[in-house]
């Protein structure tokens, strides 16, 4: 890797693994805890930086050794609401966790990918849609959910694309698309992203 590289990495969005670890560290940085890397030992992803093999979210190290052992615990996008107590991640970005009104059956929530929206005006402006169907995630700016129509609604030719760093470019594709709903309110997070408390 390059010298001035050593204290960074590099994912792709364009794989499925590279959107896991992404959501994760997304994930991690708006809830404000600690994550542990572990390398894969190459820089297939982006010359000159590592690539993580795997990314976890952890514990705040300075709650280690006190009397009172921290814990994670899953709230809804208002910060307020409890979900339950965090029991186990898996690589894929799925969360495990207990419902305080549910105590036999382990629930899970995965975490959403950032999907690319593409418009049939320039400057991602006008009516947005989707190549994926029957999804939801993360519109690229916002945060807010969007909501994939279960069935094609057409092909339609694309002049813009919001890819998935927020960035407007010029796309010309013919495709069978799918109508969204924007500002979808998710199952379990609510209007917004799904927080991770460490209490």
């Amino acid at each position: 890797m390059s010298p001035e590289a050593t204290d960074k990495w590099a994912v792709s969005l364009s794989s499925d693994a590279g959107r896991a670890i992404y959501s994760i560290i997304i994930t991690a940085m708006s809830s404000r805890l600690p994550v542990s890397v572990v390398s894969a030992q190459d820089c297939v992803d982006a010359e000159g930086f590592e690539r993580p093999l795997s990314v976890s979210i952890t514990s705040d190290p300075s709650s280690k050794g006190s009397s009172s052992h921290k814990q994670l615990y899953l709230y809804k996008g208002d910060g307020e609401t409890r979900l339950g107590r965090v029991i186990n991640t898996e690589k894929a970005g799925v969360i495990y966790y207990f419902s305080p009104s549910n105590k036999f059956d382990l629930q899970s929530y995965t975490l959403p990918y950032p999907g690319k929206l593409y418009f049939t005006e320039a400057n991602c402006s006008g009516t947005p849609y989707s190549m994926s169907r029957d999804q939801i995630f993360l519109h690229p700016l916002s945060n807010k959910w969007v909501k994939t129509s279960p069935s094609s609604s057409g092909n339609k030719d694309s002049v813009s694309q919001l890819n998935n760093l927020g960035e407007c470019s010029i796309s010309t594709l013919r495709y069978g698309f799918s109508e969204v709903e924007v500002d979808f309110d998710h199952p379990t997070c609510g209007a917004n992203r799904c927080i991770l408390k460490d209490e």
